[in-house]
């Protein structure tokens, strides 16, 4: 068979489903990061601070999403488990 065990098809759907957006996450923490050092190069505090305002922000998000990709995870492989034995 091609497809993965069913066990593993859970953790690759929801893989799936938020690595888009976590990268998107990643990508905008960097670019926020590299934003607010340039302002800090060019002597702008109060940009610089809103810039990693905005990046804590995202940092955030991030951990929201990994702890929300967790749950479905566990929550996946639990019924997918009852089932099994079902």
């Amino acid at each position: 068979s091609v497809l993965p065990p069913v066990e593993l098809q859970g953790v690759l759907t929801t893989a799936l489903i938020v690595l888009p957006p976590l990268l998107s996450c990643v990508a905008w923490a960097f670019c926020l990061s590299l934003g607010a050092m340039v302002a800090e190069l060019f002597a702008l505090p109060a940009l610089g601070g809103l810039l990693r305002a905005a990046q804590n922000v995202v940092k955030t998000l991030i951990g929201v999403l990994a702890a929300c990709a967790l749950f479905m995870i566990v929550a996946t492989t639990i019924v997918t488990v009852a089932g099994l034995h079902a």
